[in-house]
């Protein structure tokens, strides 16, 4: 049974539409030091659909610029490399994810859930002290960390249903839900996508390690912050996903993090709002 699932699950993530190869080549320009804006605009120029899409983006309420960015160029030299590769891979993704229409899981739902953790996630990354720069890559954790549950709802429609149905009185995580009814949870398919698609570590901590969040490691703090910021979105419940039972933080992470629960969910106050500029920001 578990080879057949697994052979199933390979299958069915080979089906999944490839991300571009221009964005795997973003991706590694922009993490070589040595690159250049110029550099940049003239790889995401290959792909002139993406070209549009980063431009709209980044003109968007969810960066809030006064004057209209005209440019790709433009738009790397102000909001710099890093951002834009994740305004780039952020596009990409969420068009490679589409829930089935008709089907148990509700994906008006599912992406008010993933662009909340996202917005939470980012967030967080202010609260600890990340730069910046850097806090966009927070939110690119945060808005795929649930992919994998895509692939459950489309391919396995009966165990996707029965998983729900049981989640829905909030006894058991939905981990161990998942694991009892299908053999496999969200976060190992969720680990197979991103290694399909080329994640780099950073990413694949997030999608594989939020429910059981790792402190050791150089991508840990992406599996301790979205793991934060998926329980704040559940505990105030912005959706009506069905999630299980919401399981405690361990203390260890409030405190390697330096944060305090009180303190988390006041910063969260204006989280919809933000939701609501993240969902335009990608639509």
């Amino acid at each position: 049974m578990k080879d057949s699932l697994i052979a199933t699950v390979k299958a069915s993530i080979e089906k999944m539409p490839p991300l571009s190869p221009v964005i795997h080549k973003v991706v590694q320009v922009a993490n070589d030091v040595t690159s250049s804006a110029q550099h940049l605009t003239e790889v995401i120029q290959m792909d002139p659909v993406l070209t549009a899409k980063v431009i709209k983006m980044v003109n968007s309420a969810y960066f809030g610029f006064s004057q209209e960015i005209k440019s790709l160029k433009q738009a790397v030299v102000i909001l710099g490399i890093n951002t834009i590769k994740n305004v780039a891979l952020s596009s990409v993704v969420v068009g490679n994810v589409n829930v089935k229409a008709n089907t148990v899981l509700d994906g008006e739902e599912f992406w008010k859930h993933s662009f909340g953790v996202a917005a939470a996630s980012k967030v967080i990354a202010g609260l600890i002290g990340i730069d910046a720069k850097l806090r966009e890559e927070y939110f690119v954790a945060g808005l795929i960390h649930d992919i994998g549950k895509v692939l459950i709802n489309n391919v396995f429609q009966d165990e996707m249903r029965k998983i729900l149905e049981v989640a829905s009185d909030e006894k058991y995580p939905i981990t161990i839900i998942e694991k009892k009814i299908l053999g496999l949870t969200h976060e190992e398919i969720g680990i197979a996508i991103g290694k399909n698609w080329k994640f780099e570590n950073n990413l694949l901590y997030a999608v594989g390690k939020h429910h059981a969040p790792v402190t050791q490691g150089k991508s840990a703090v992406y599996s301790m912050v979205v793991s934060l910021a998926n329980y704040s979105i559940n505990k105030l419940e912005i959706c009506r996903m069905v999630h299980g039972l919401i399981e405690p933080i361990p203390e260890e992470i409030w405190t390697m993090l330096n944060l305090e629960e009180n303190t988390l969910f006041e910063s969260l106050g204006s989280i919809k709002d933000e939701i609501m500029k993240a969902r335009k920001f990608l639509q």
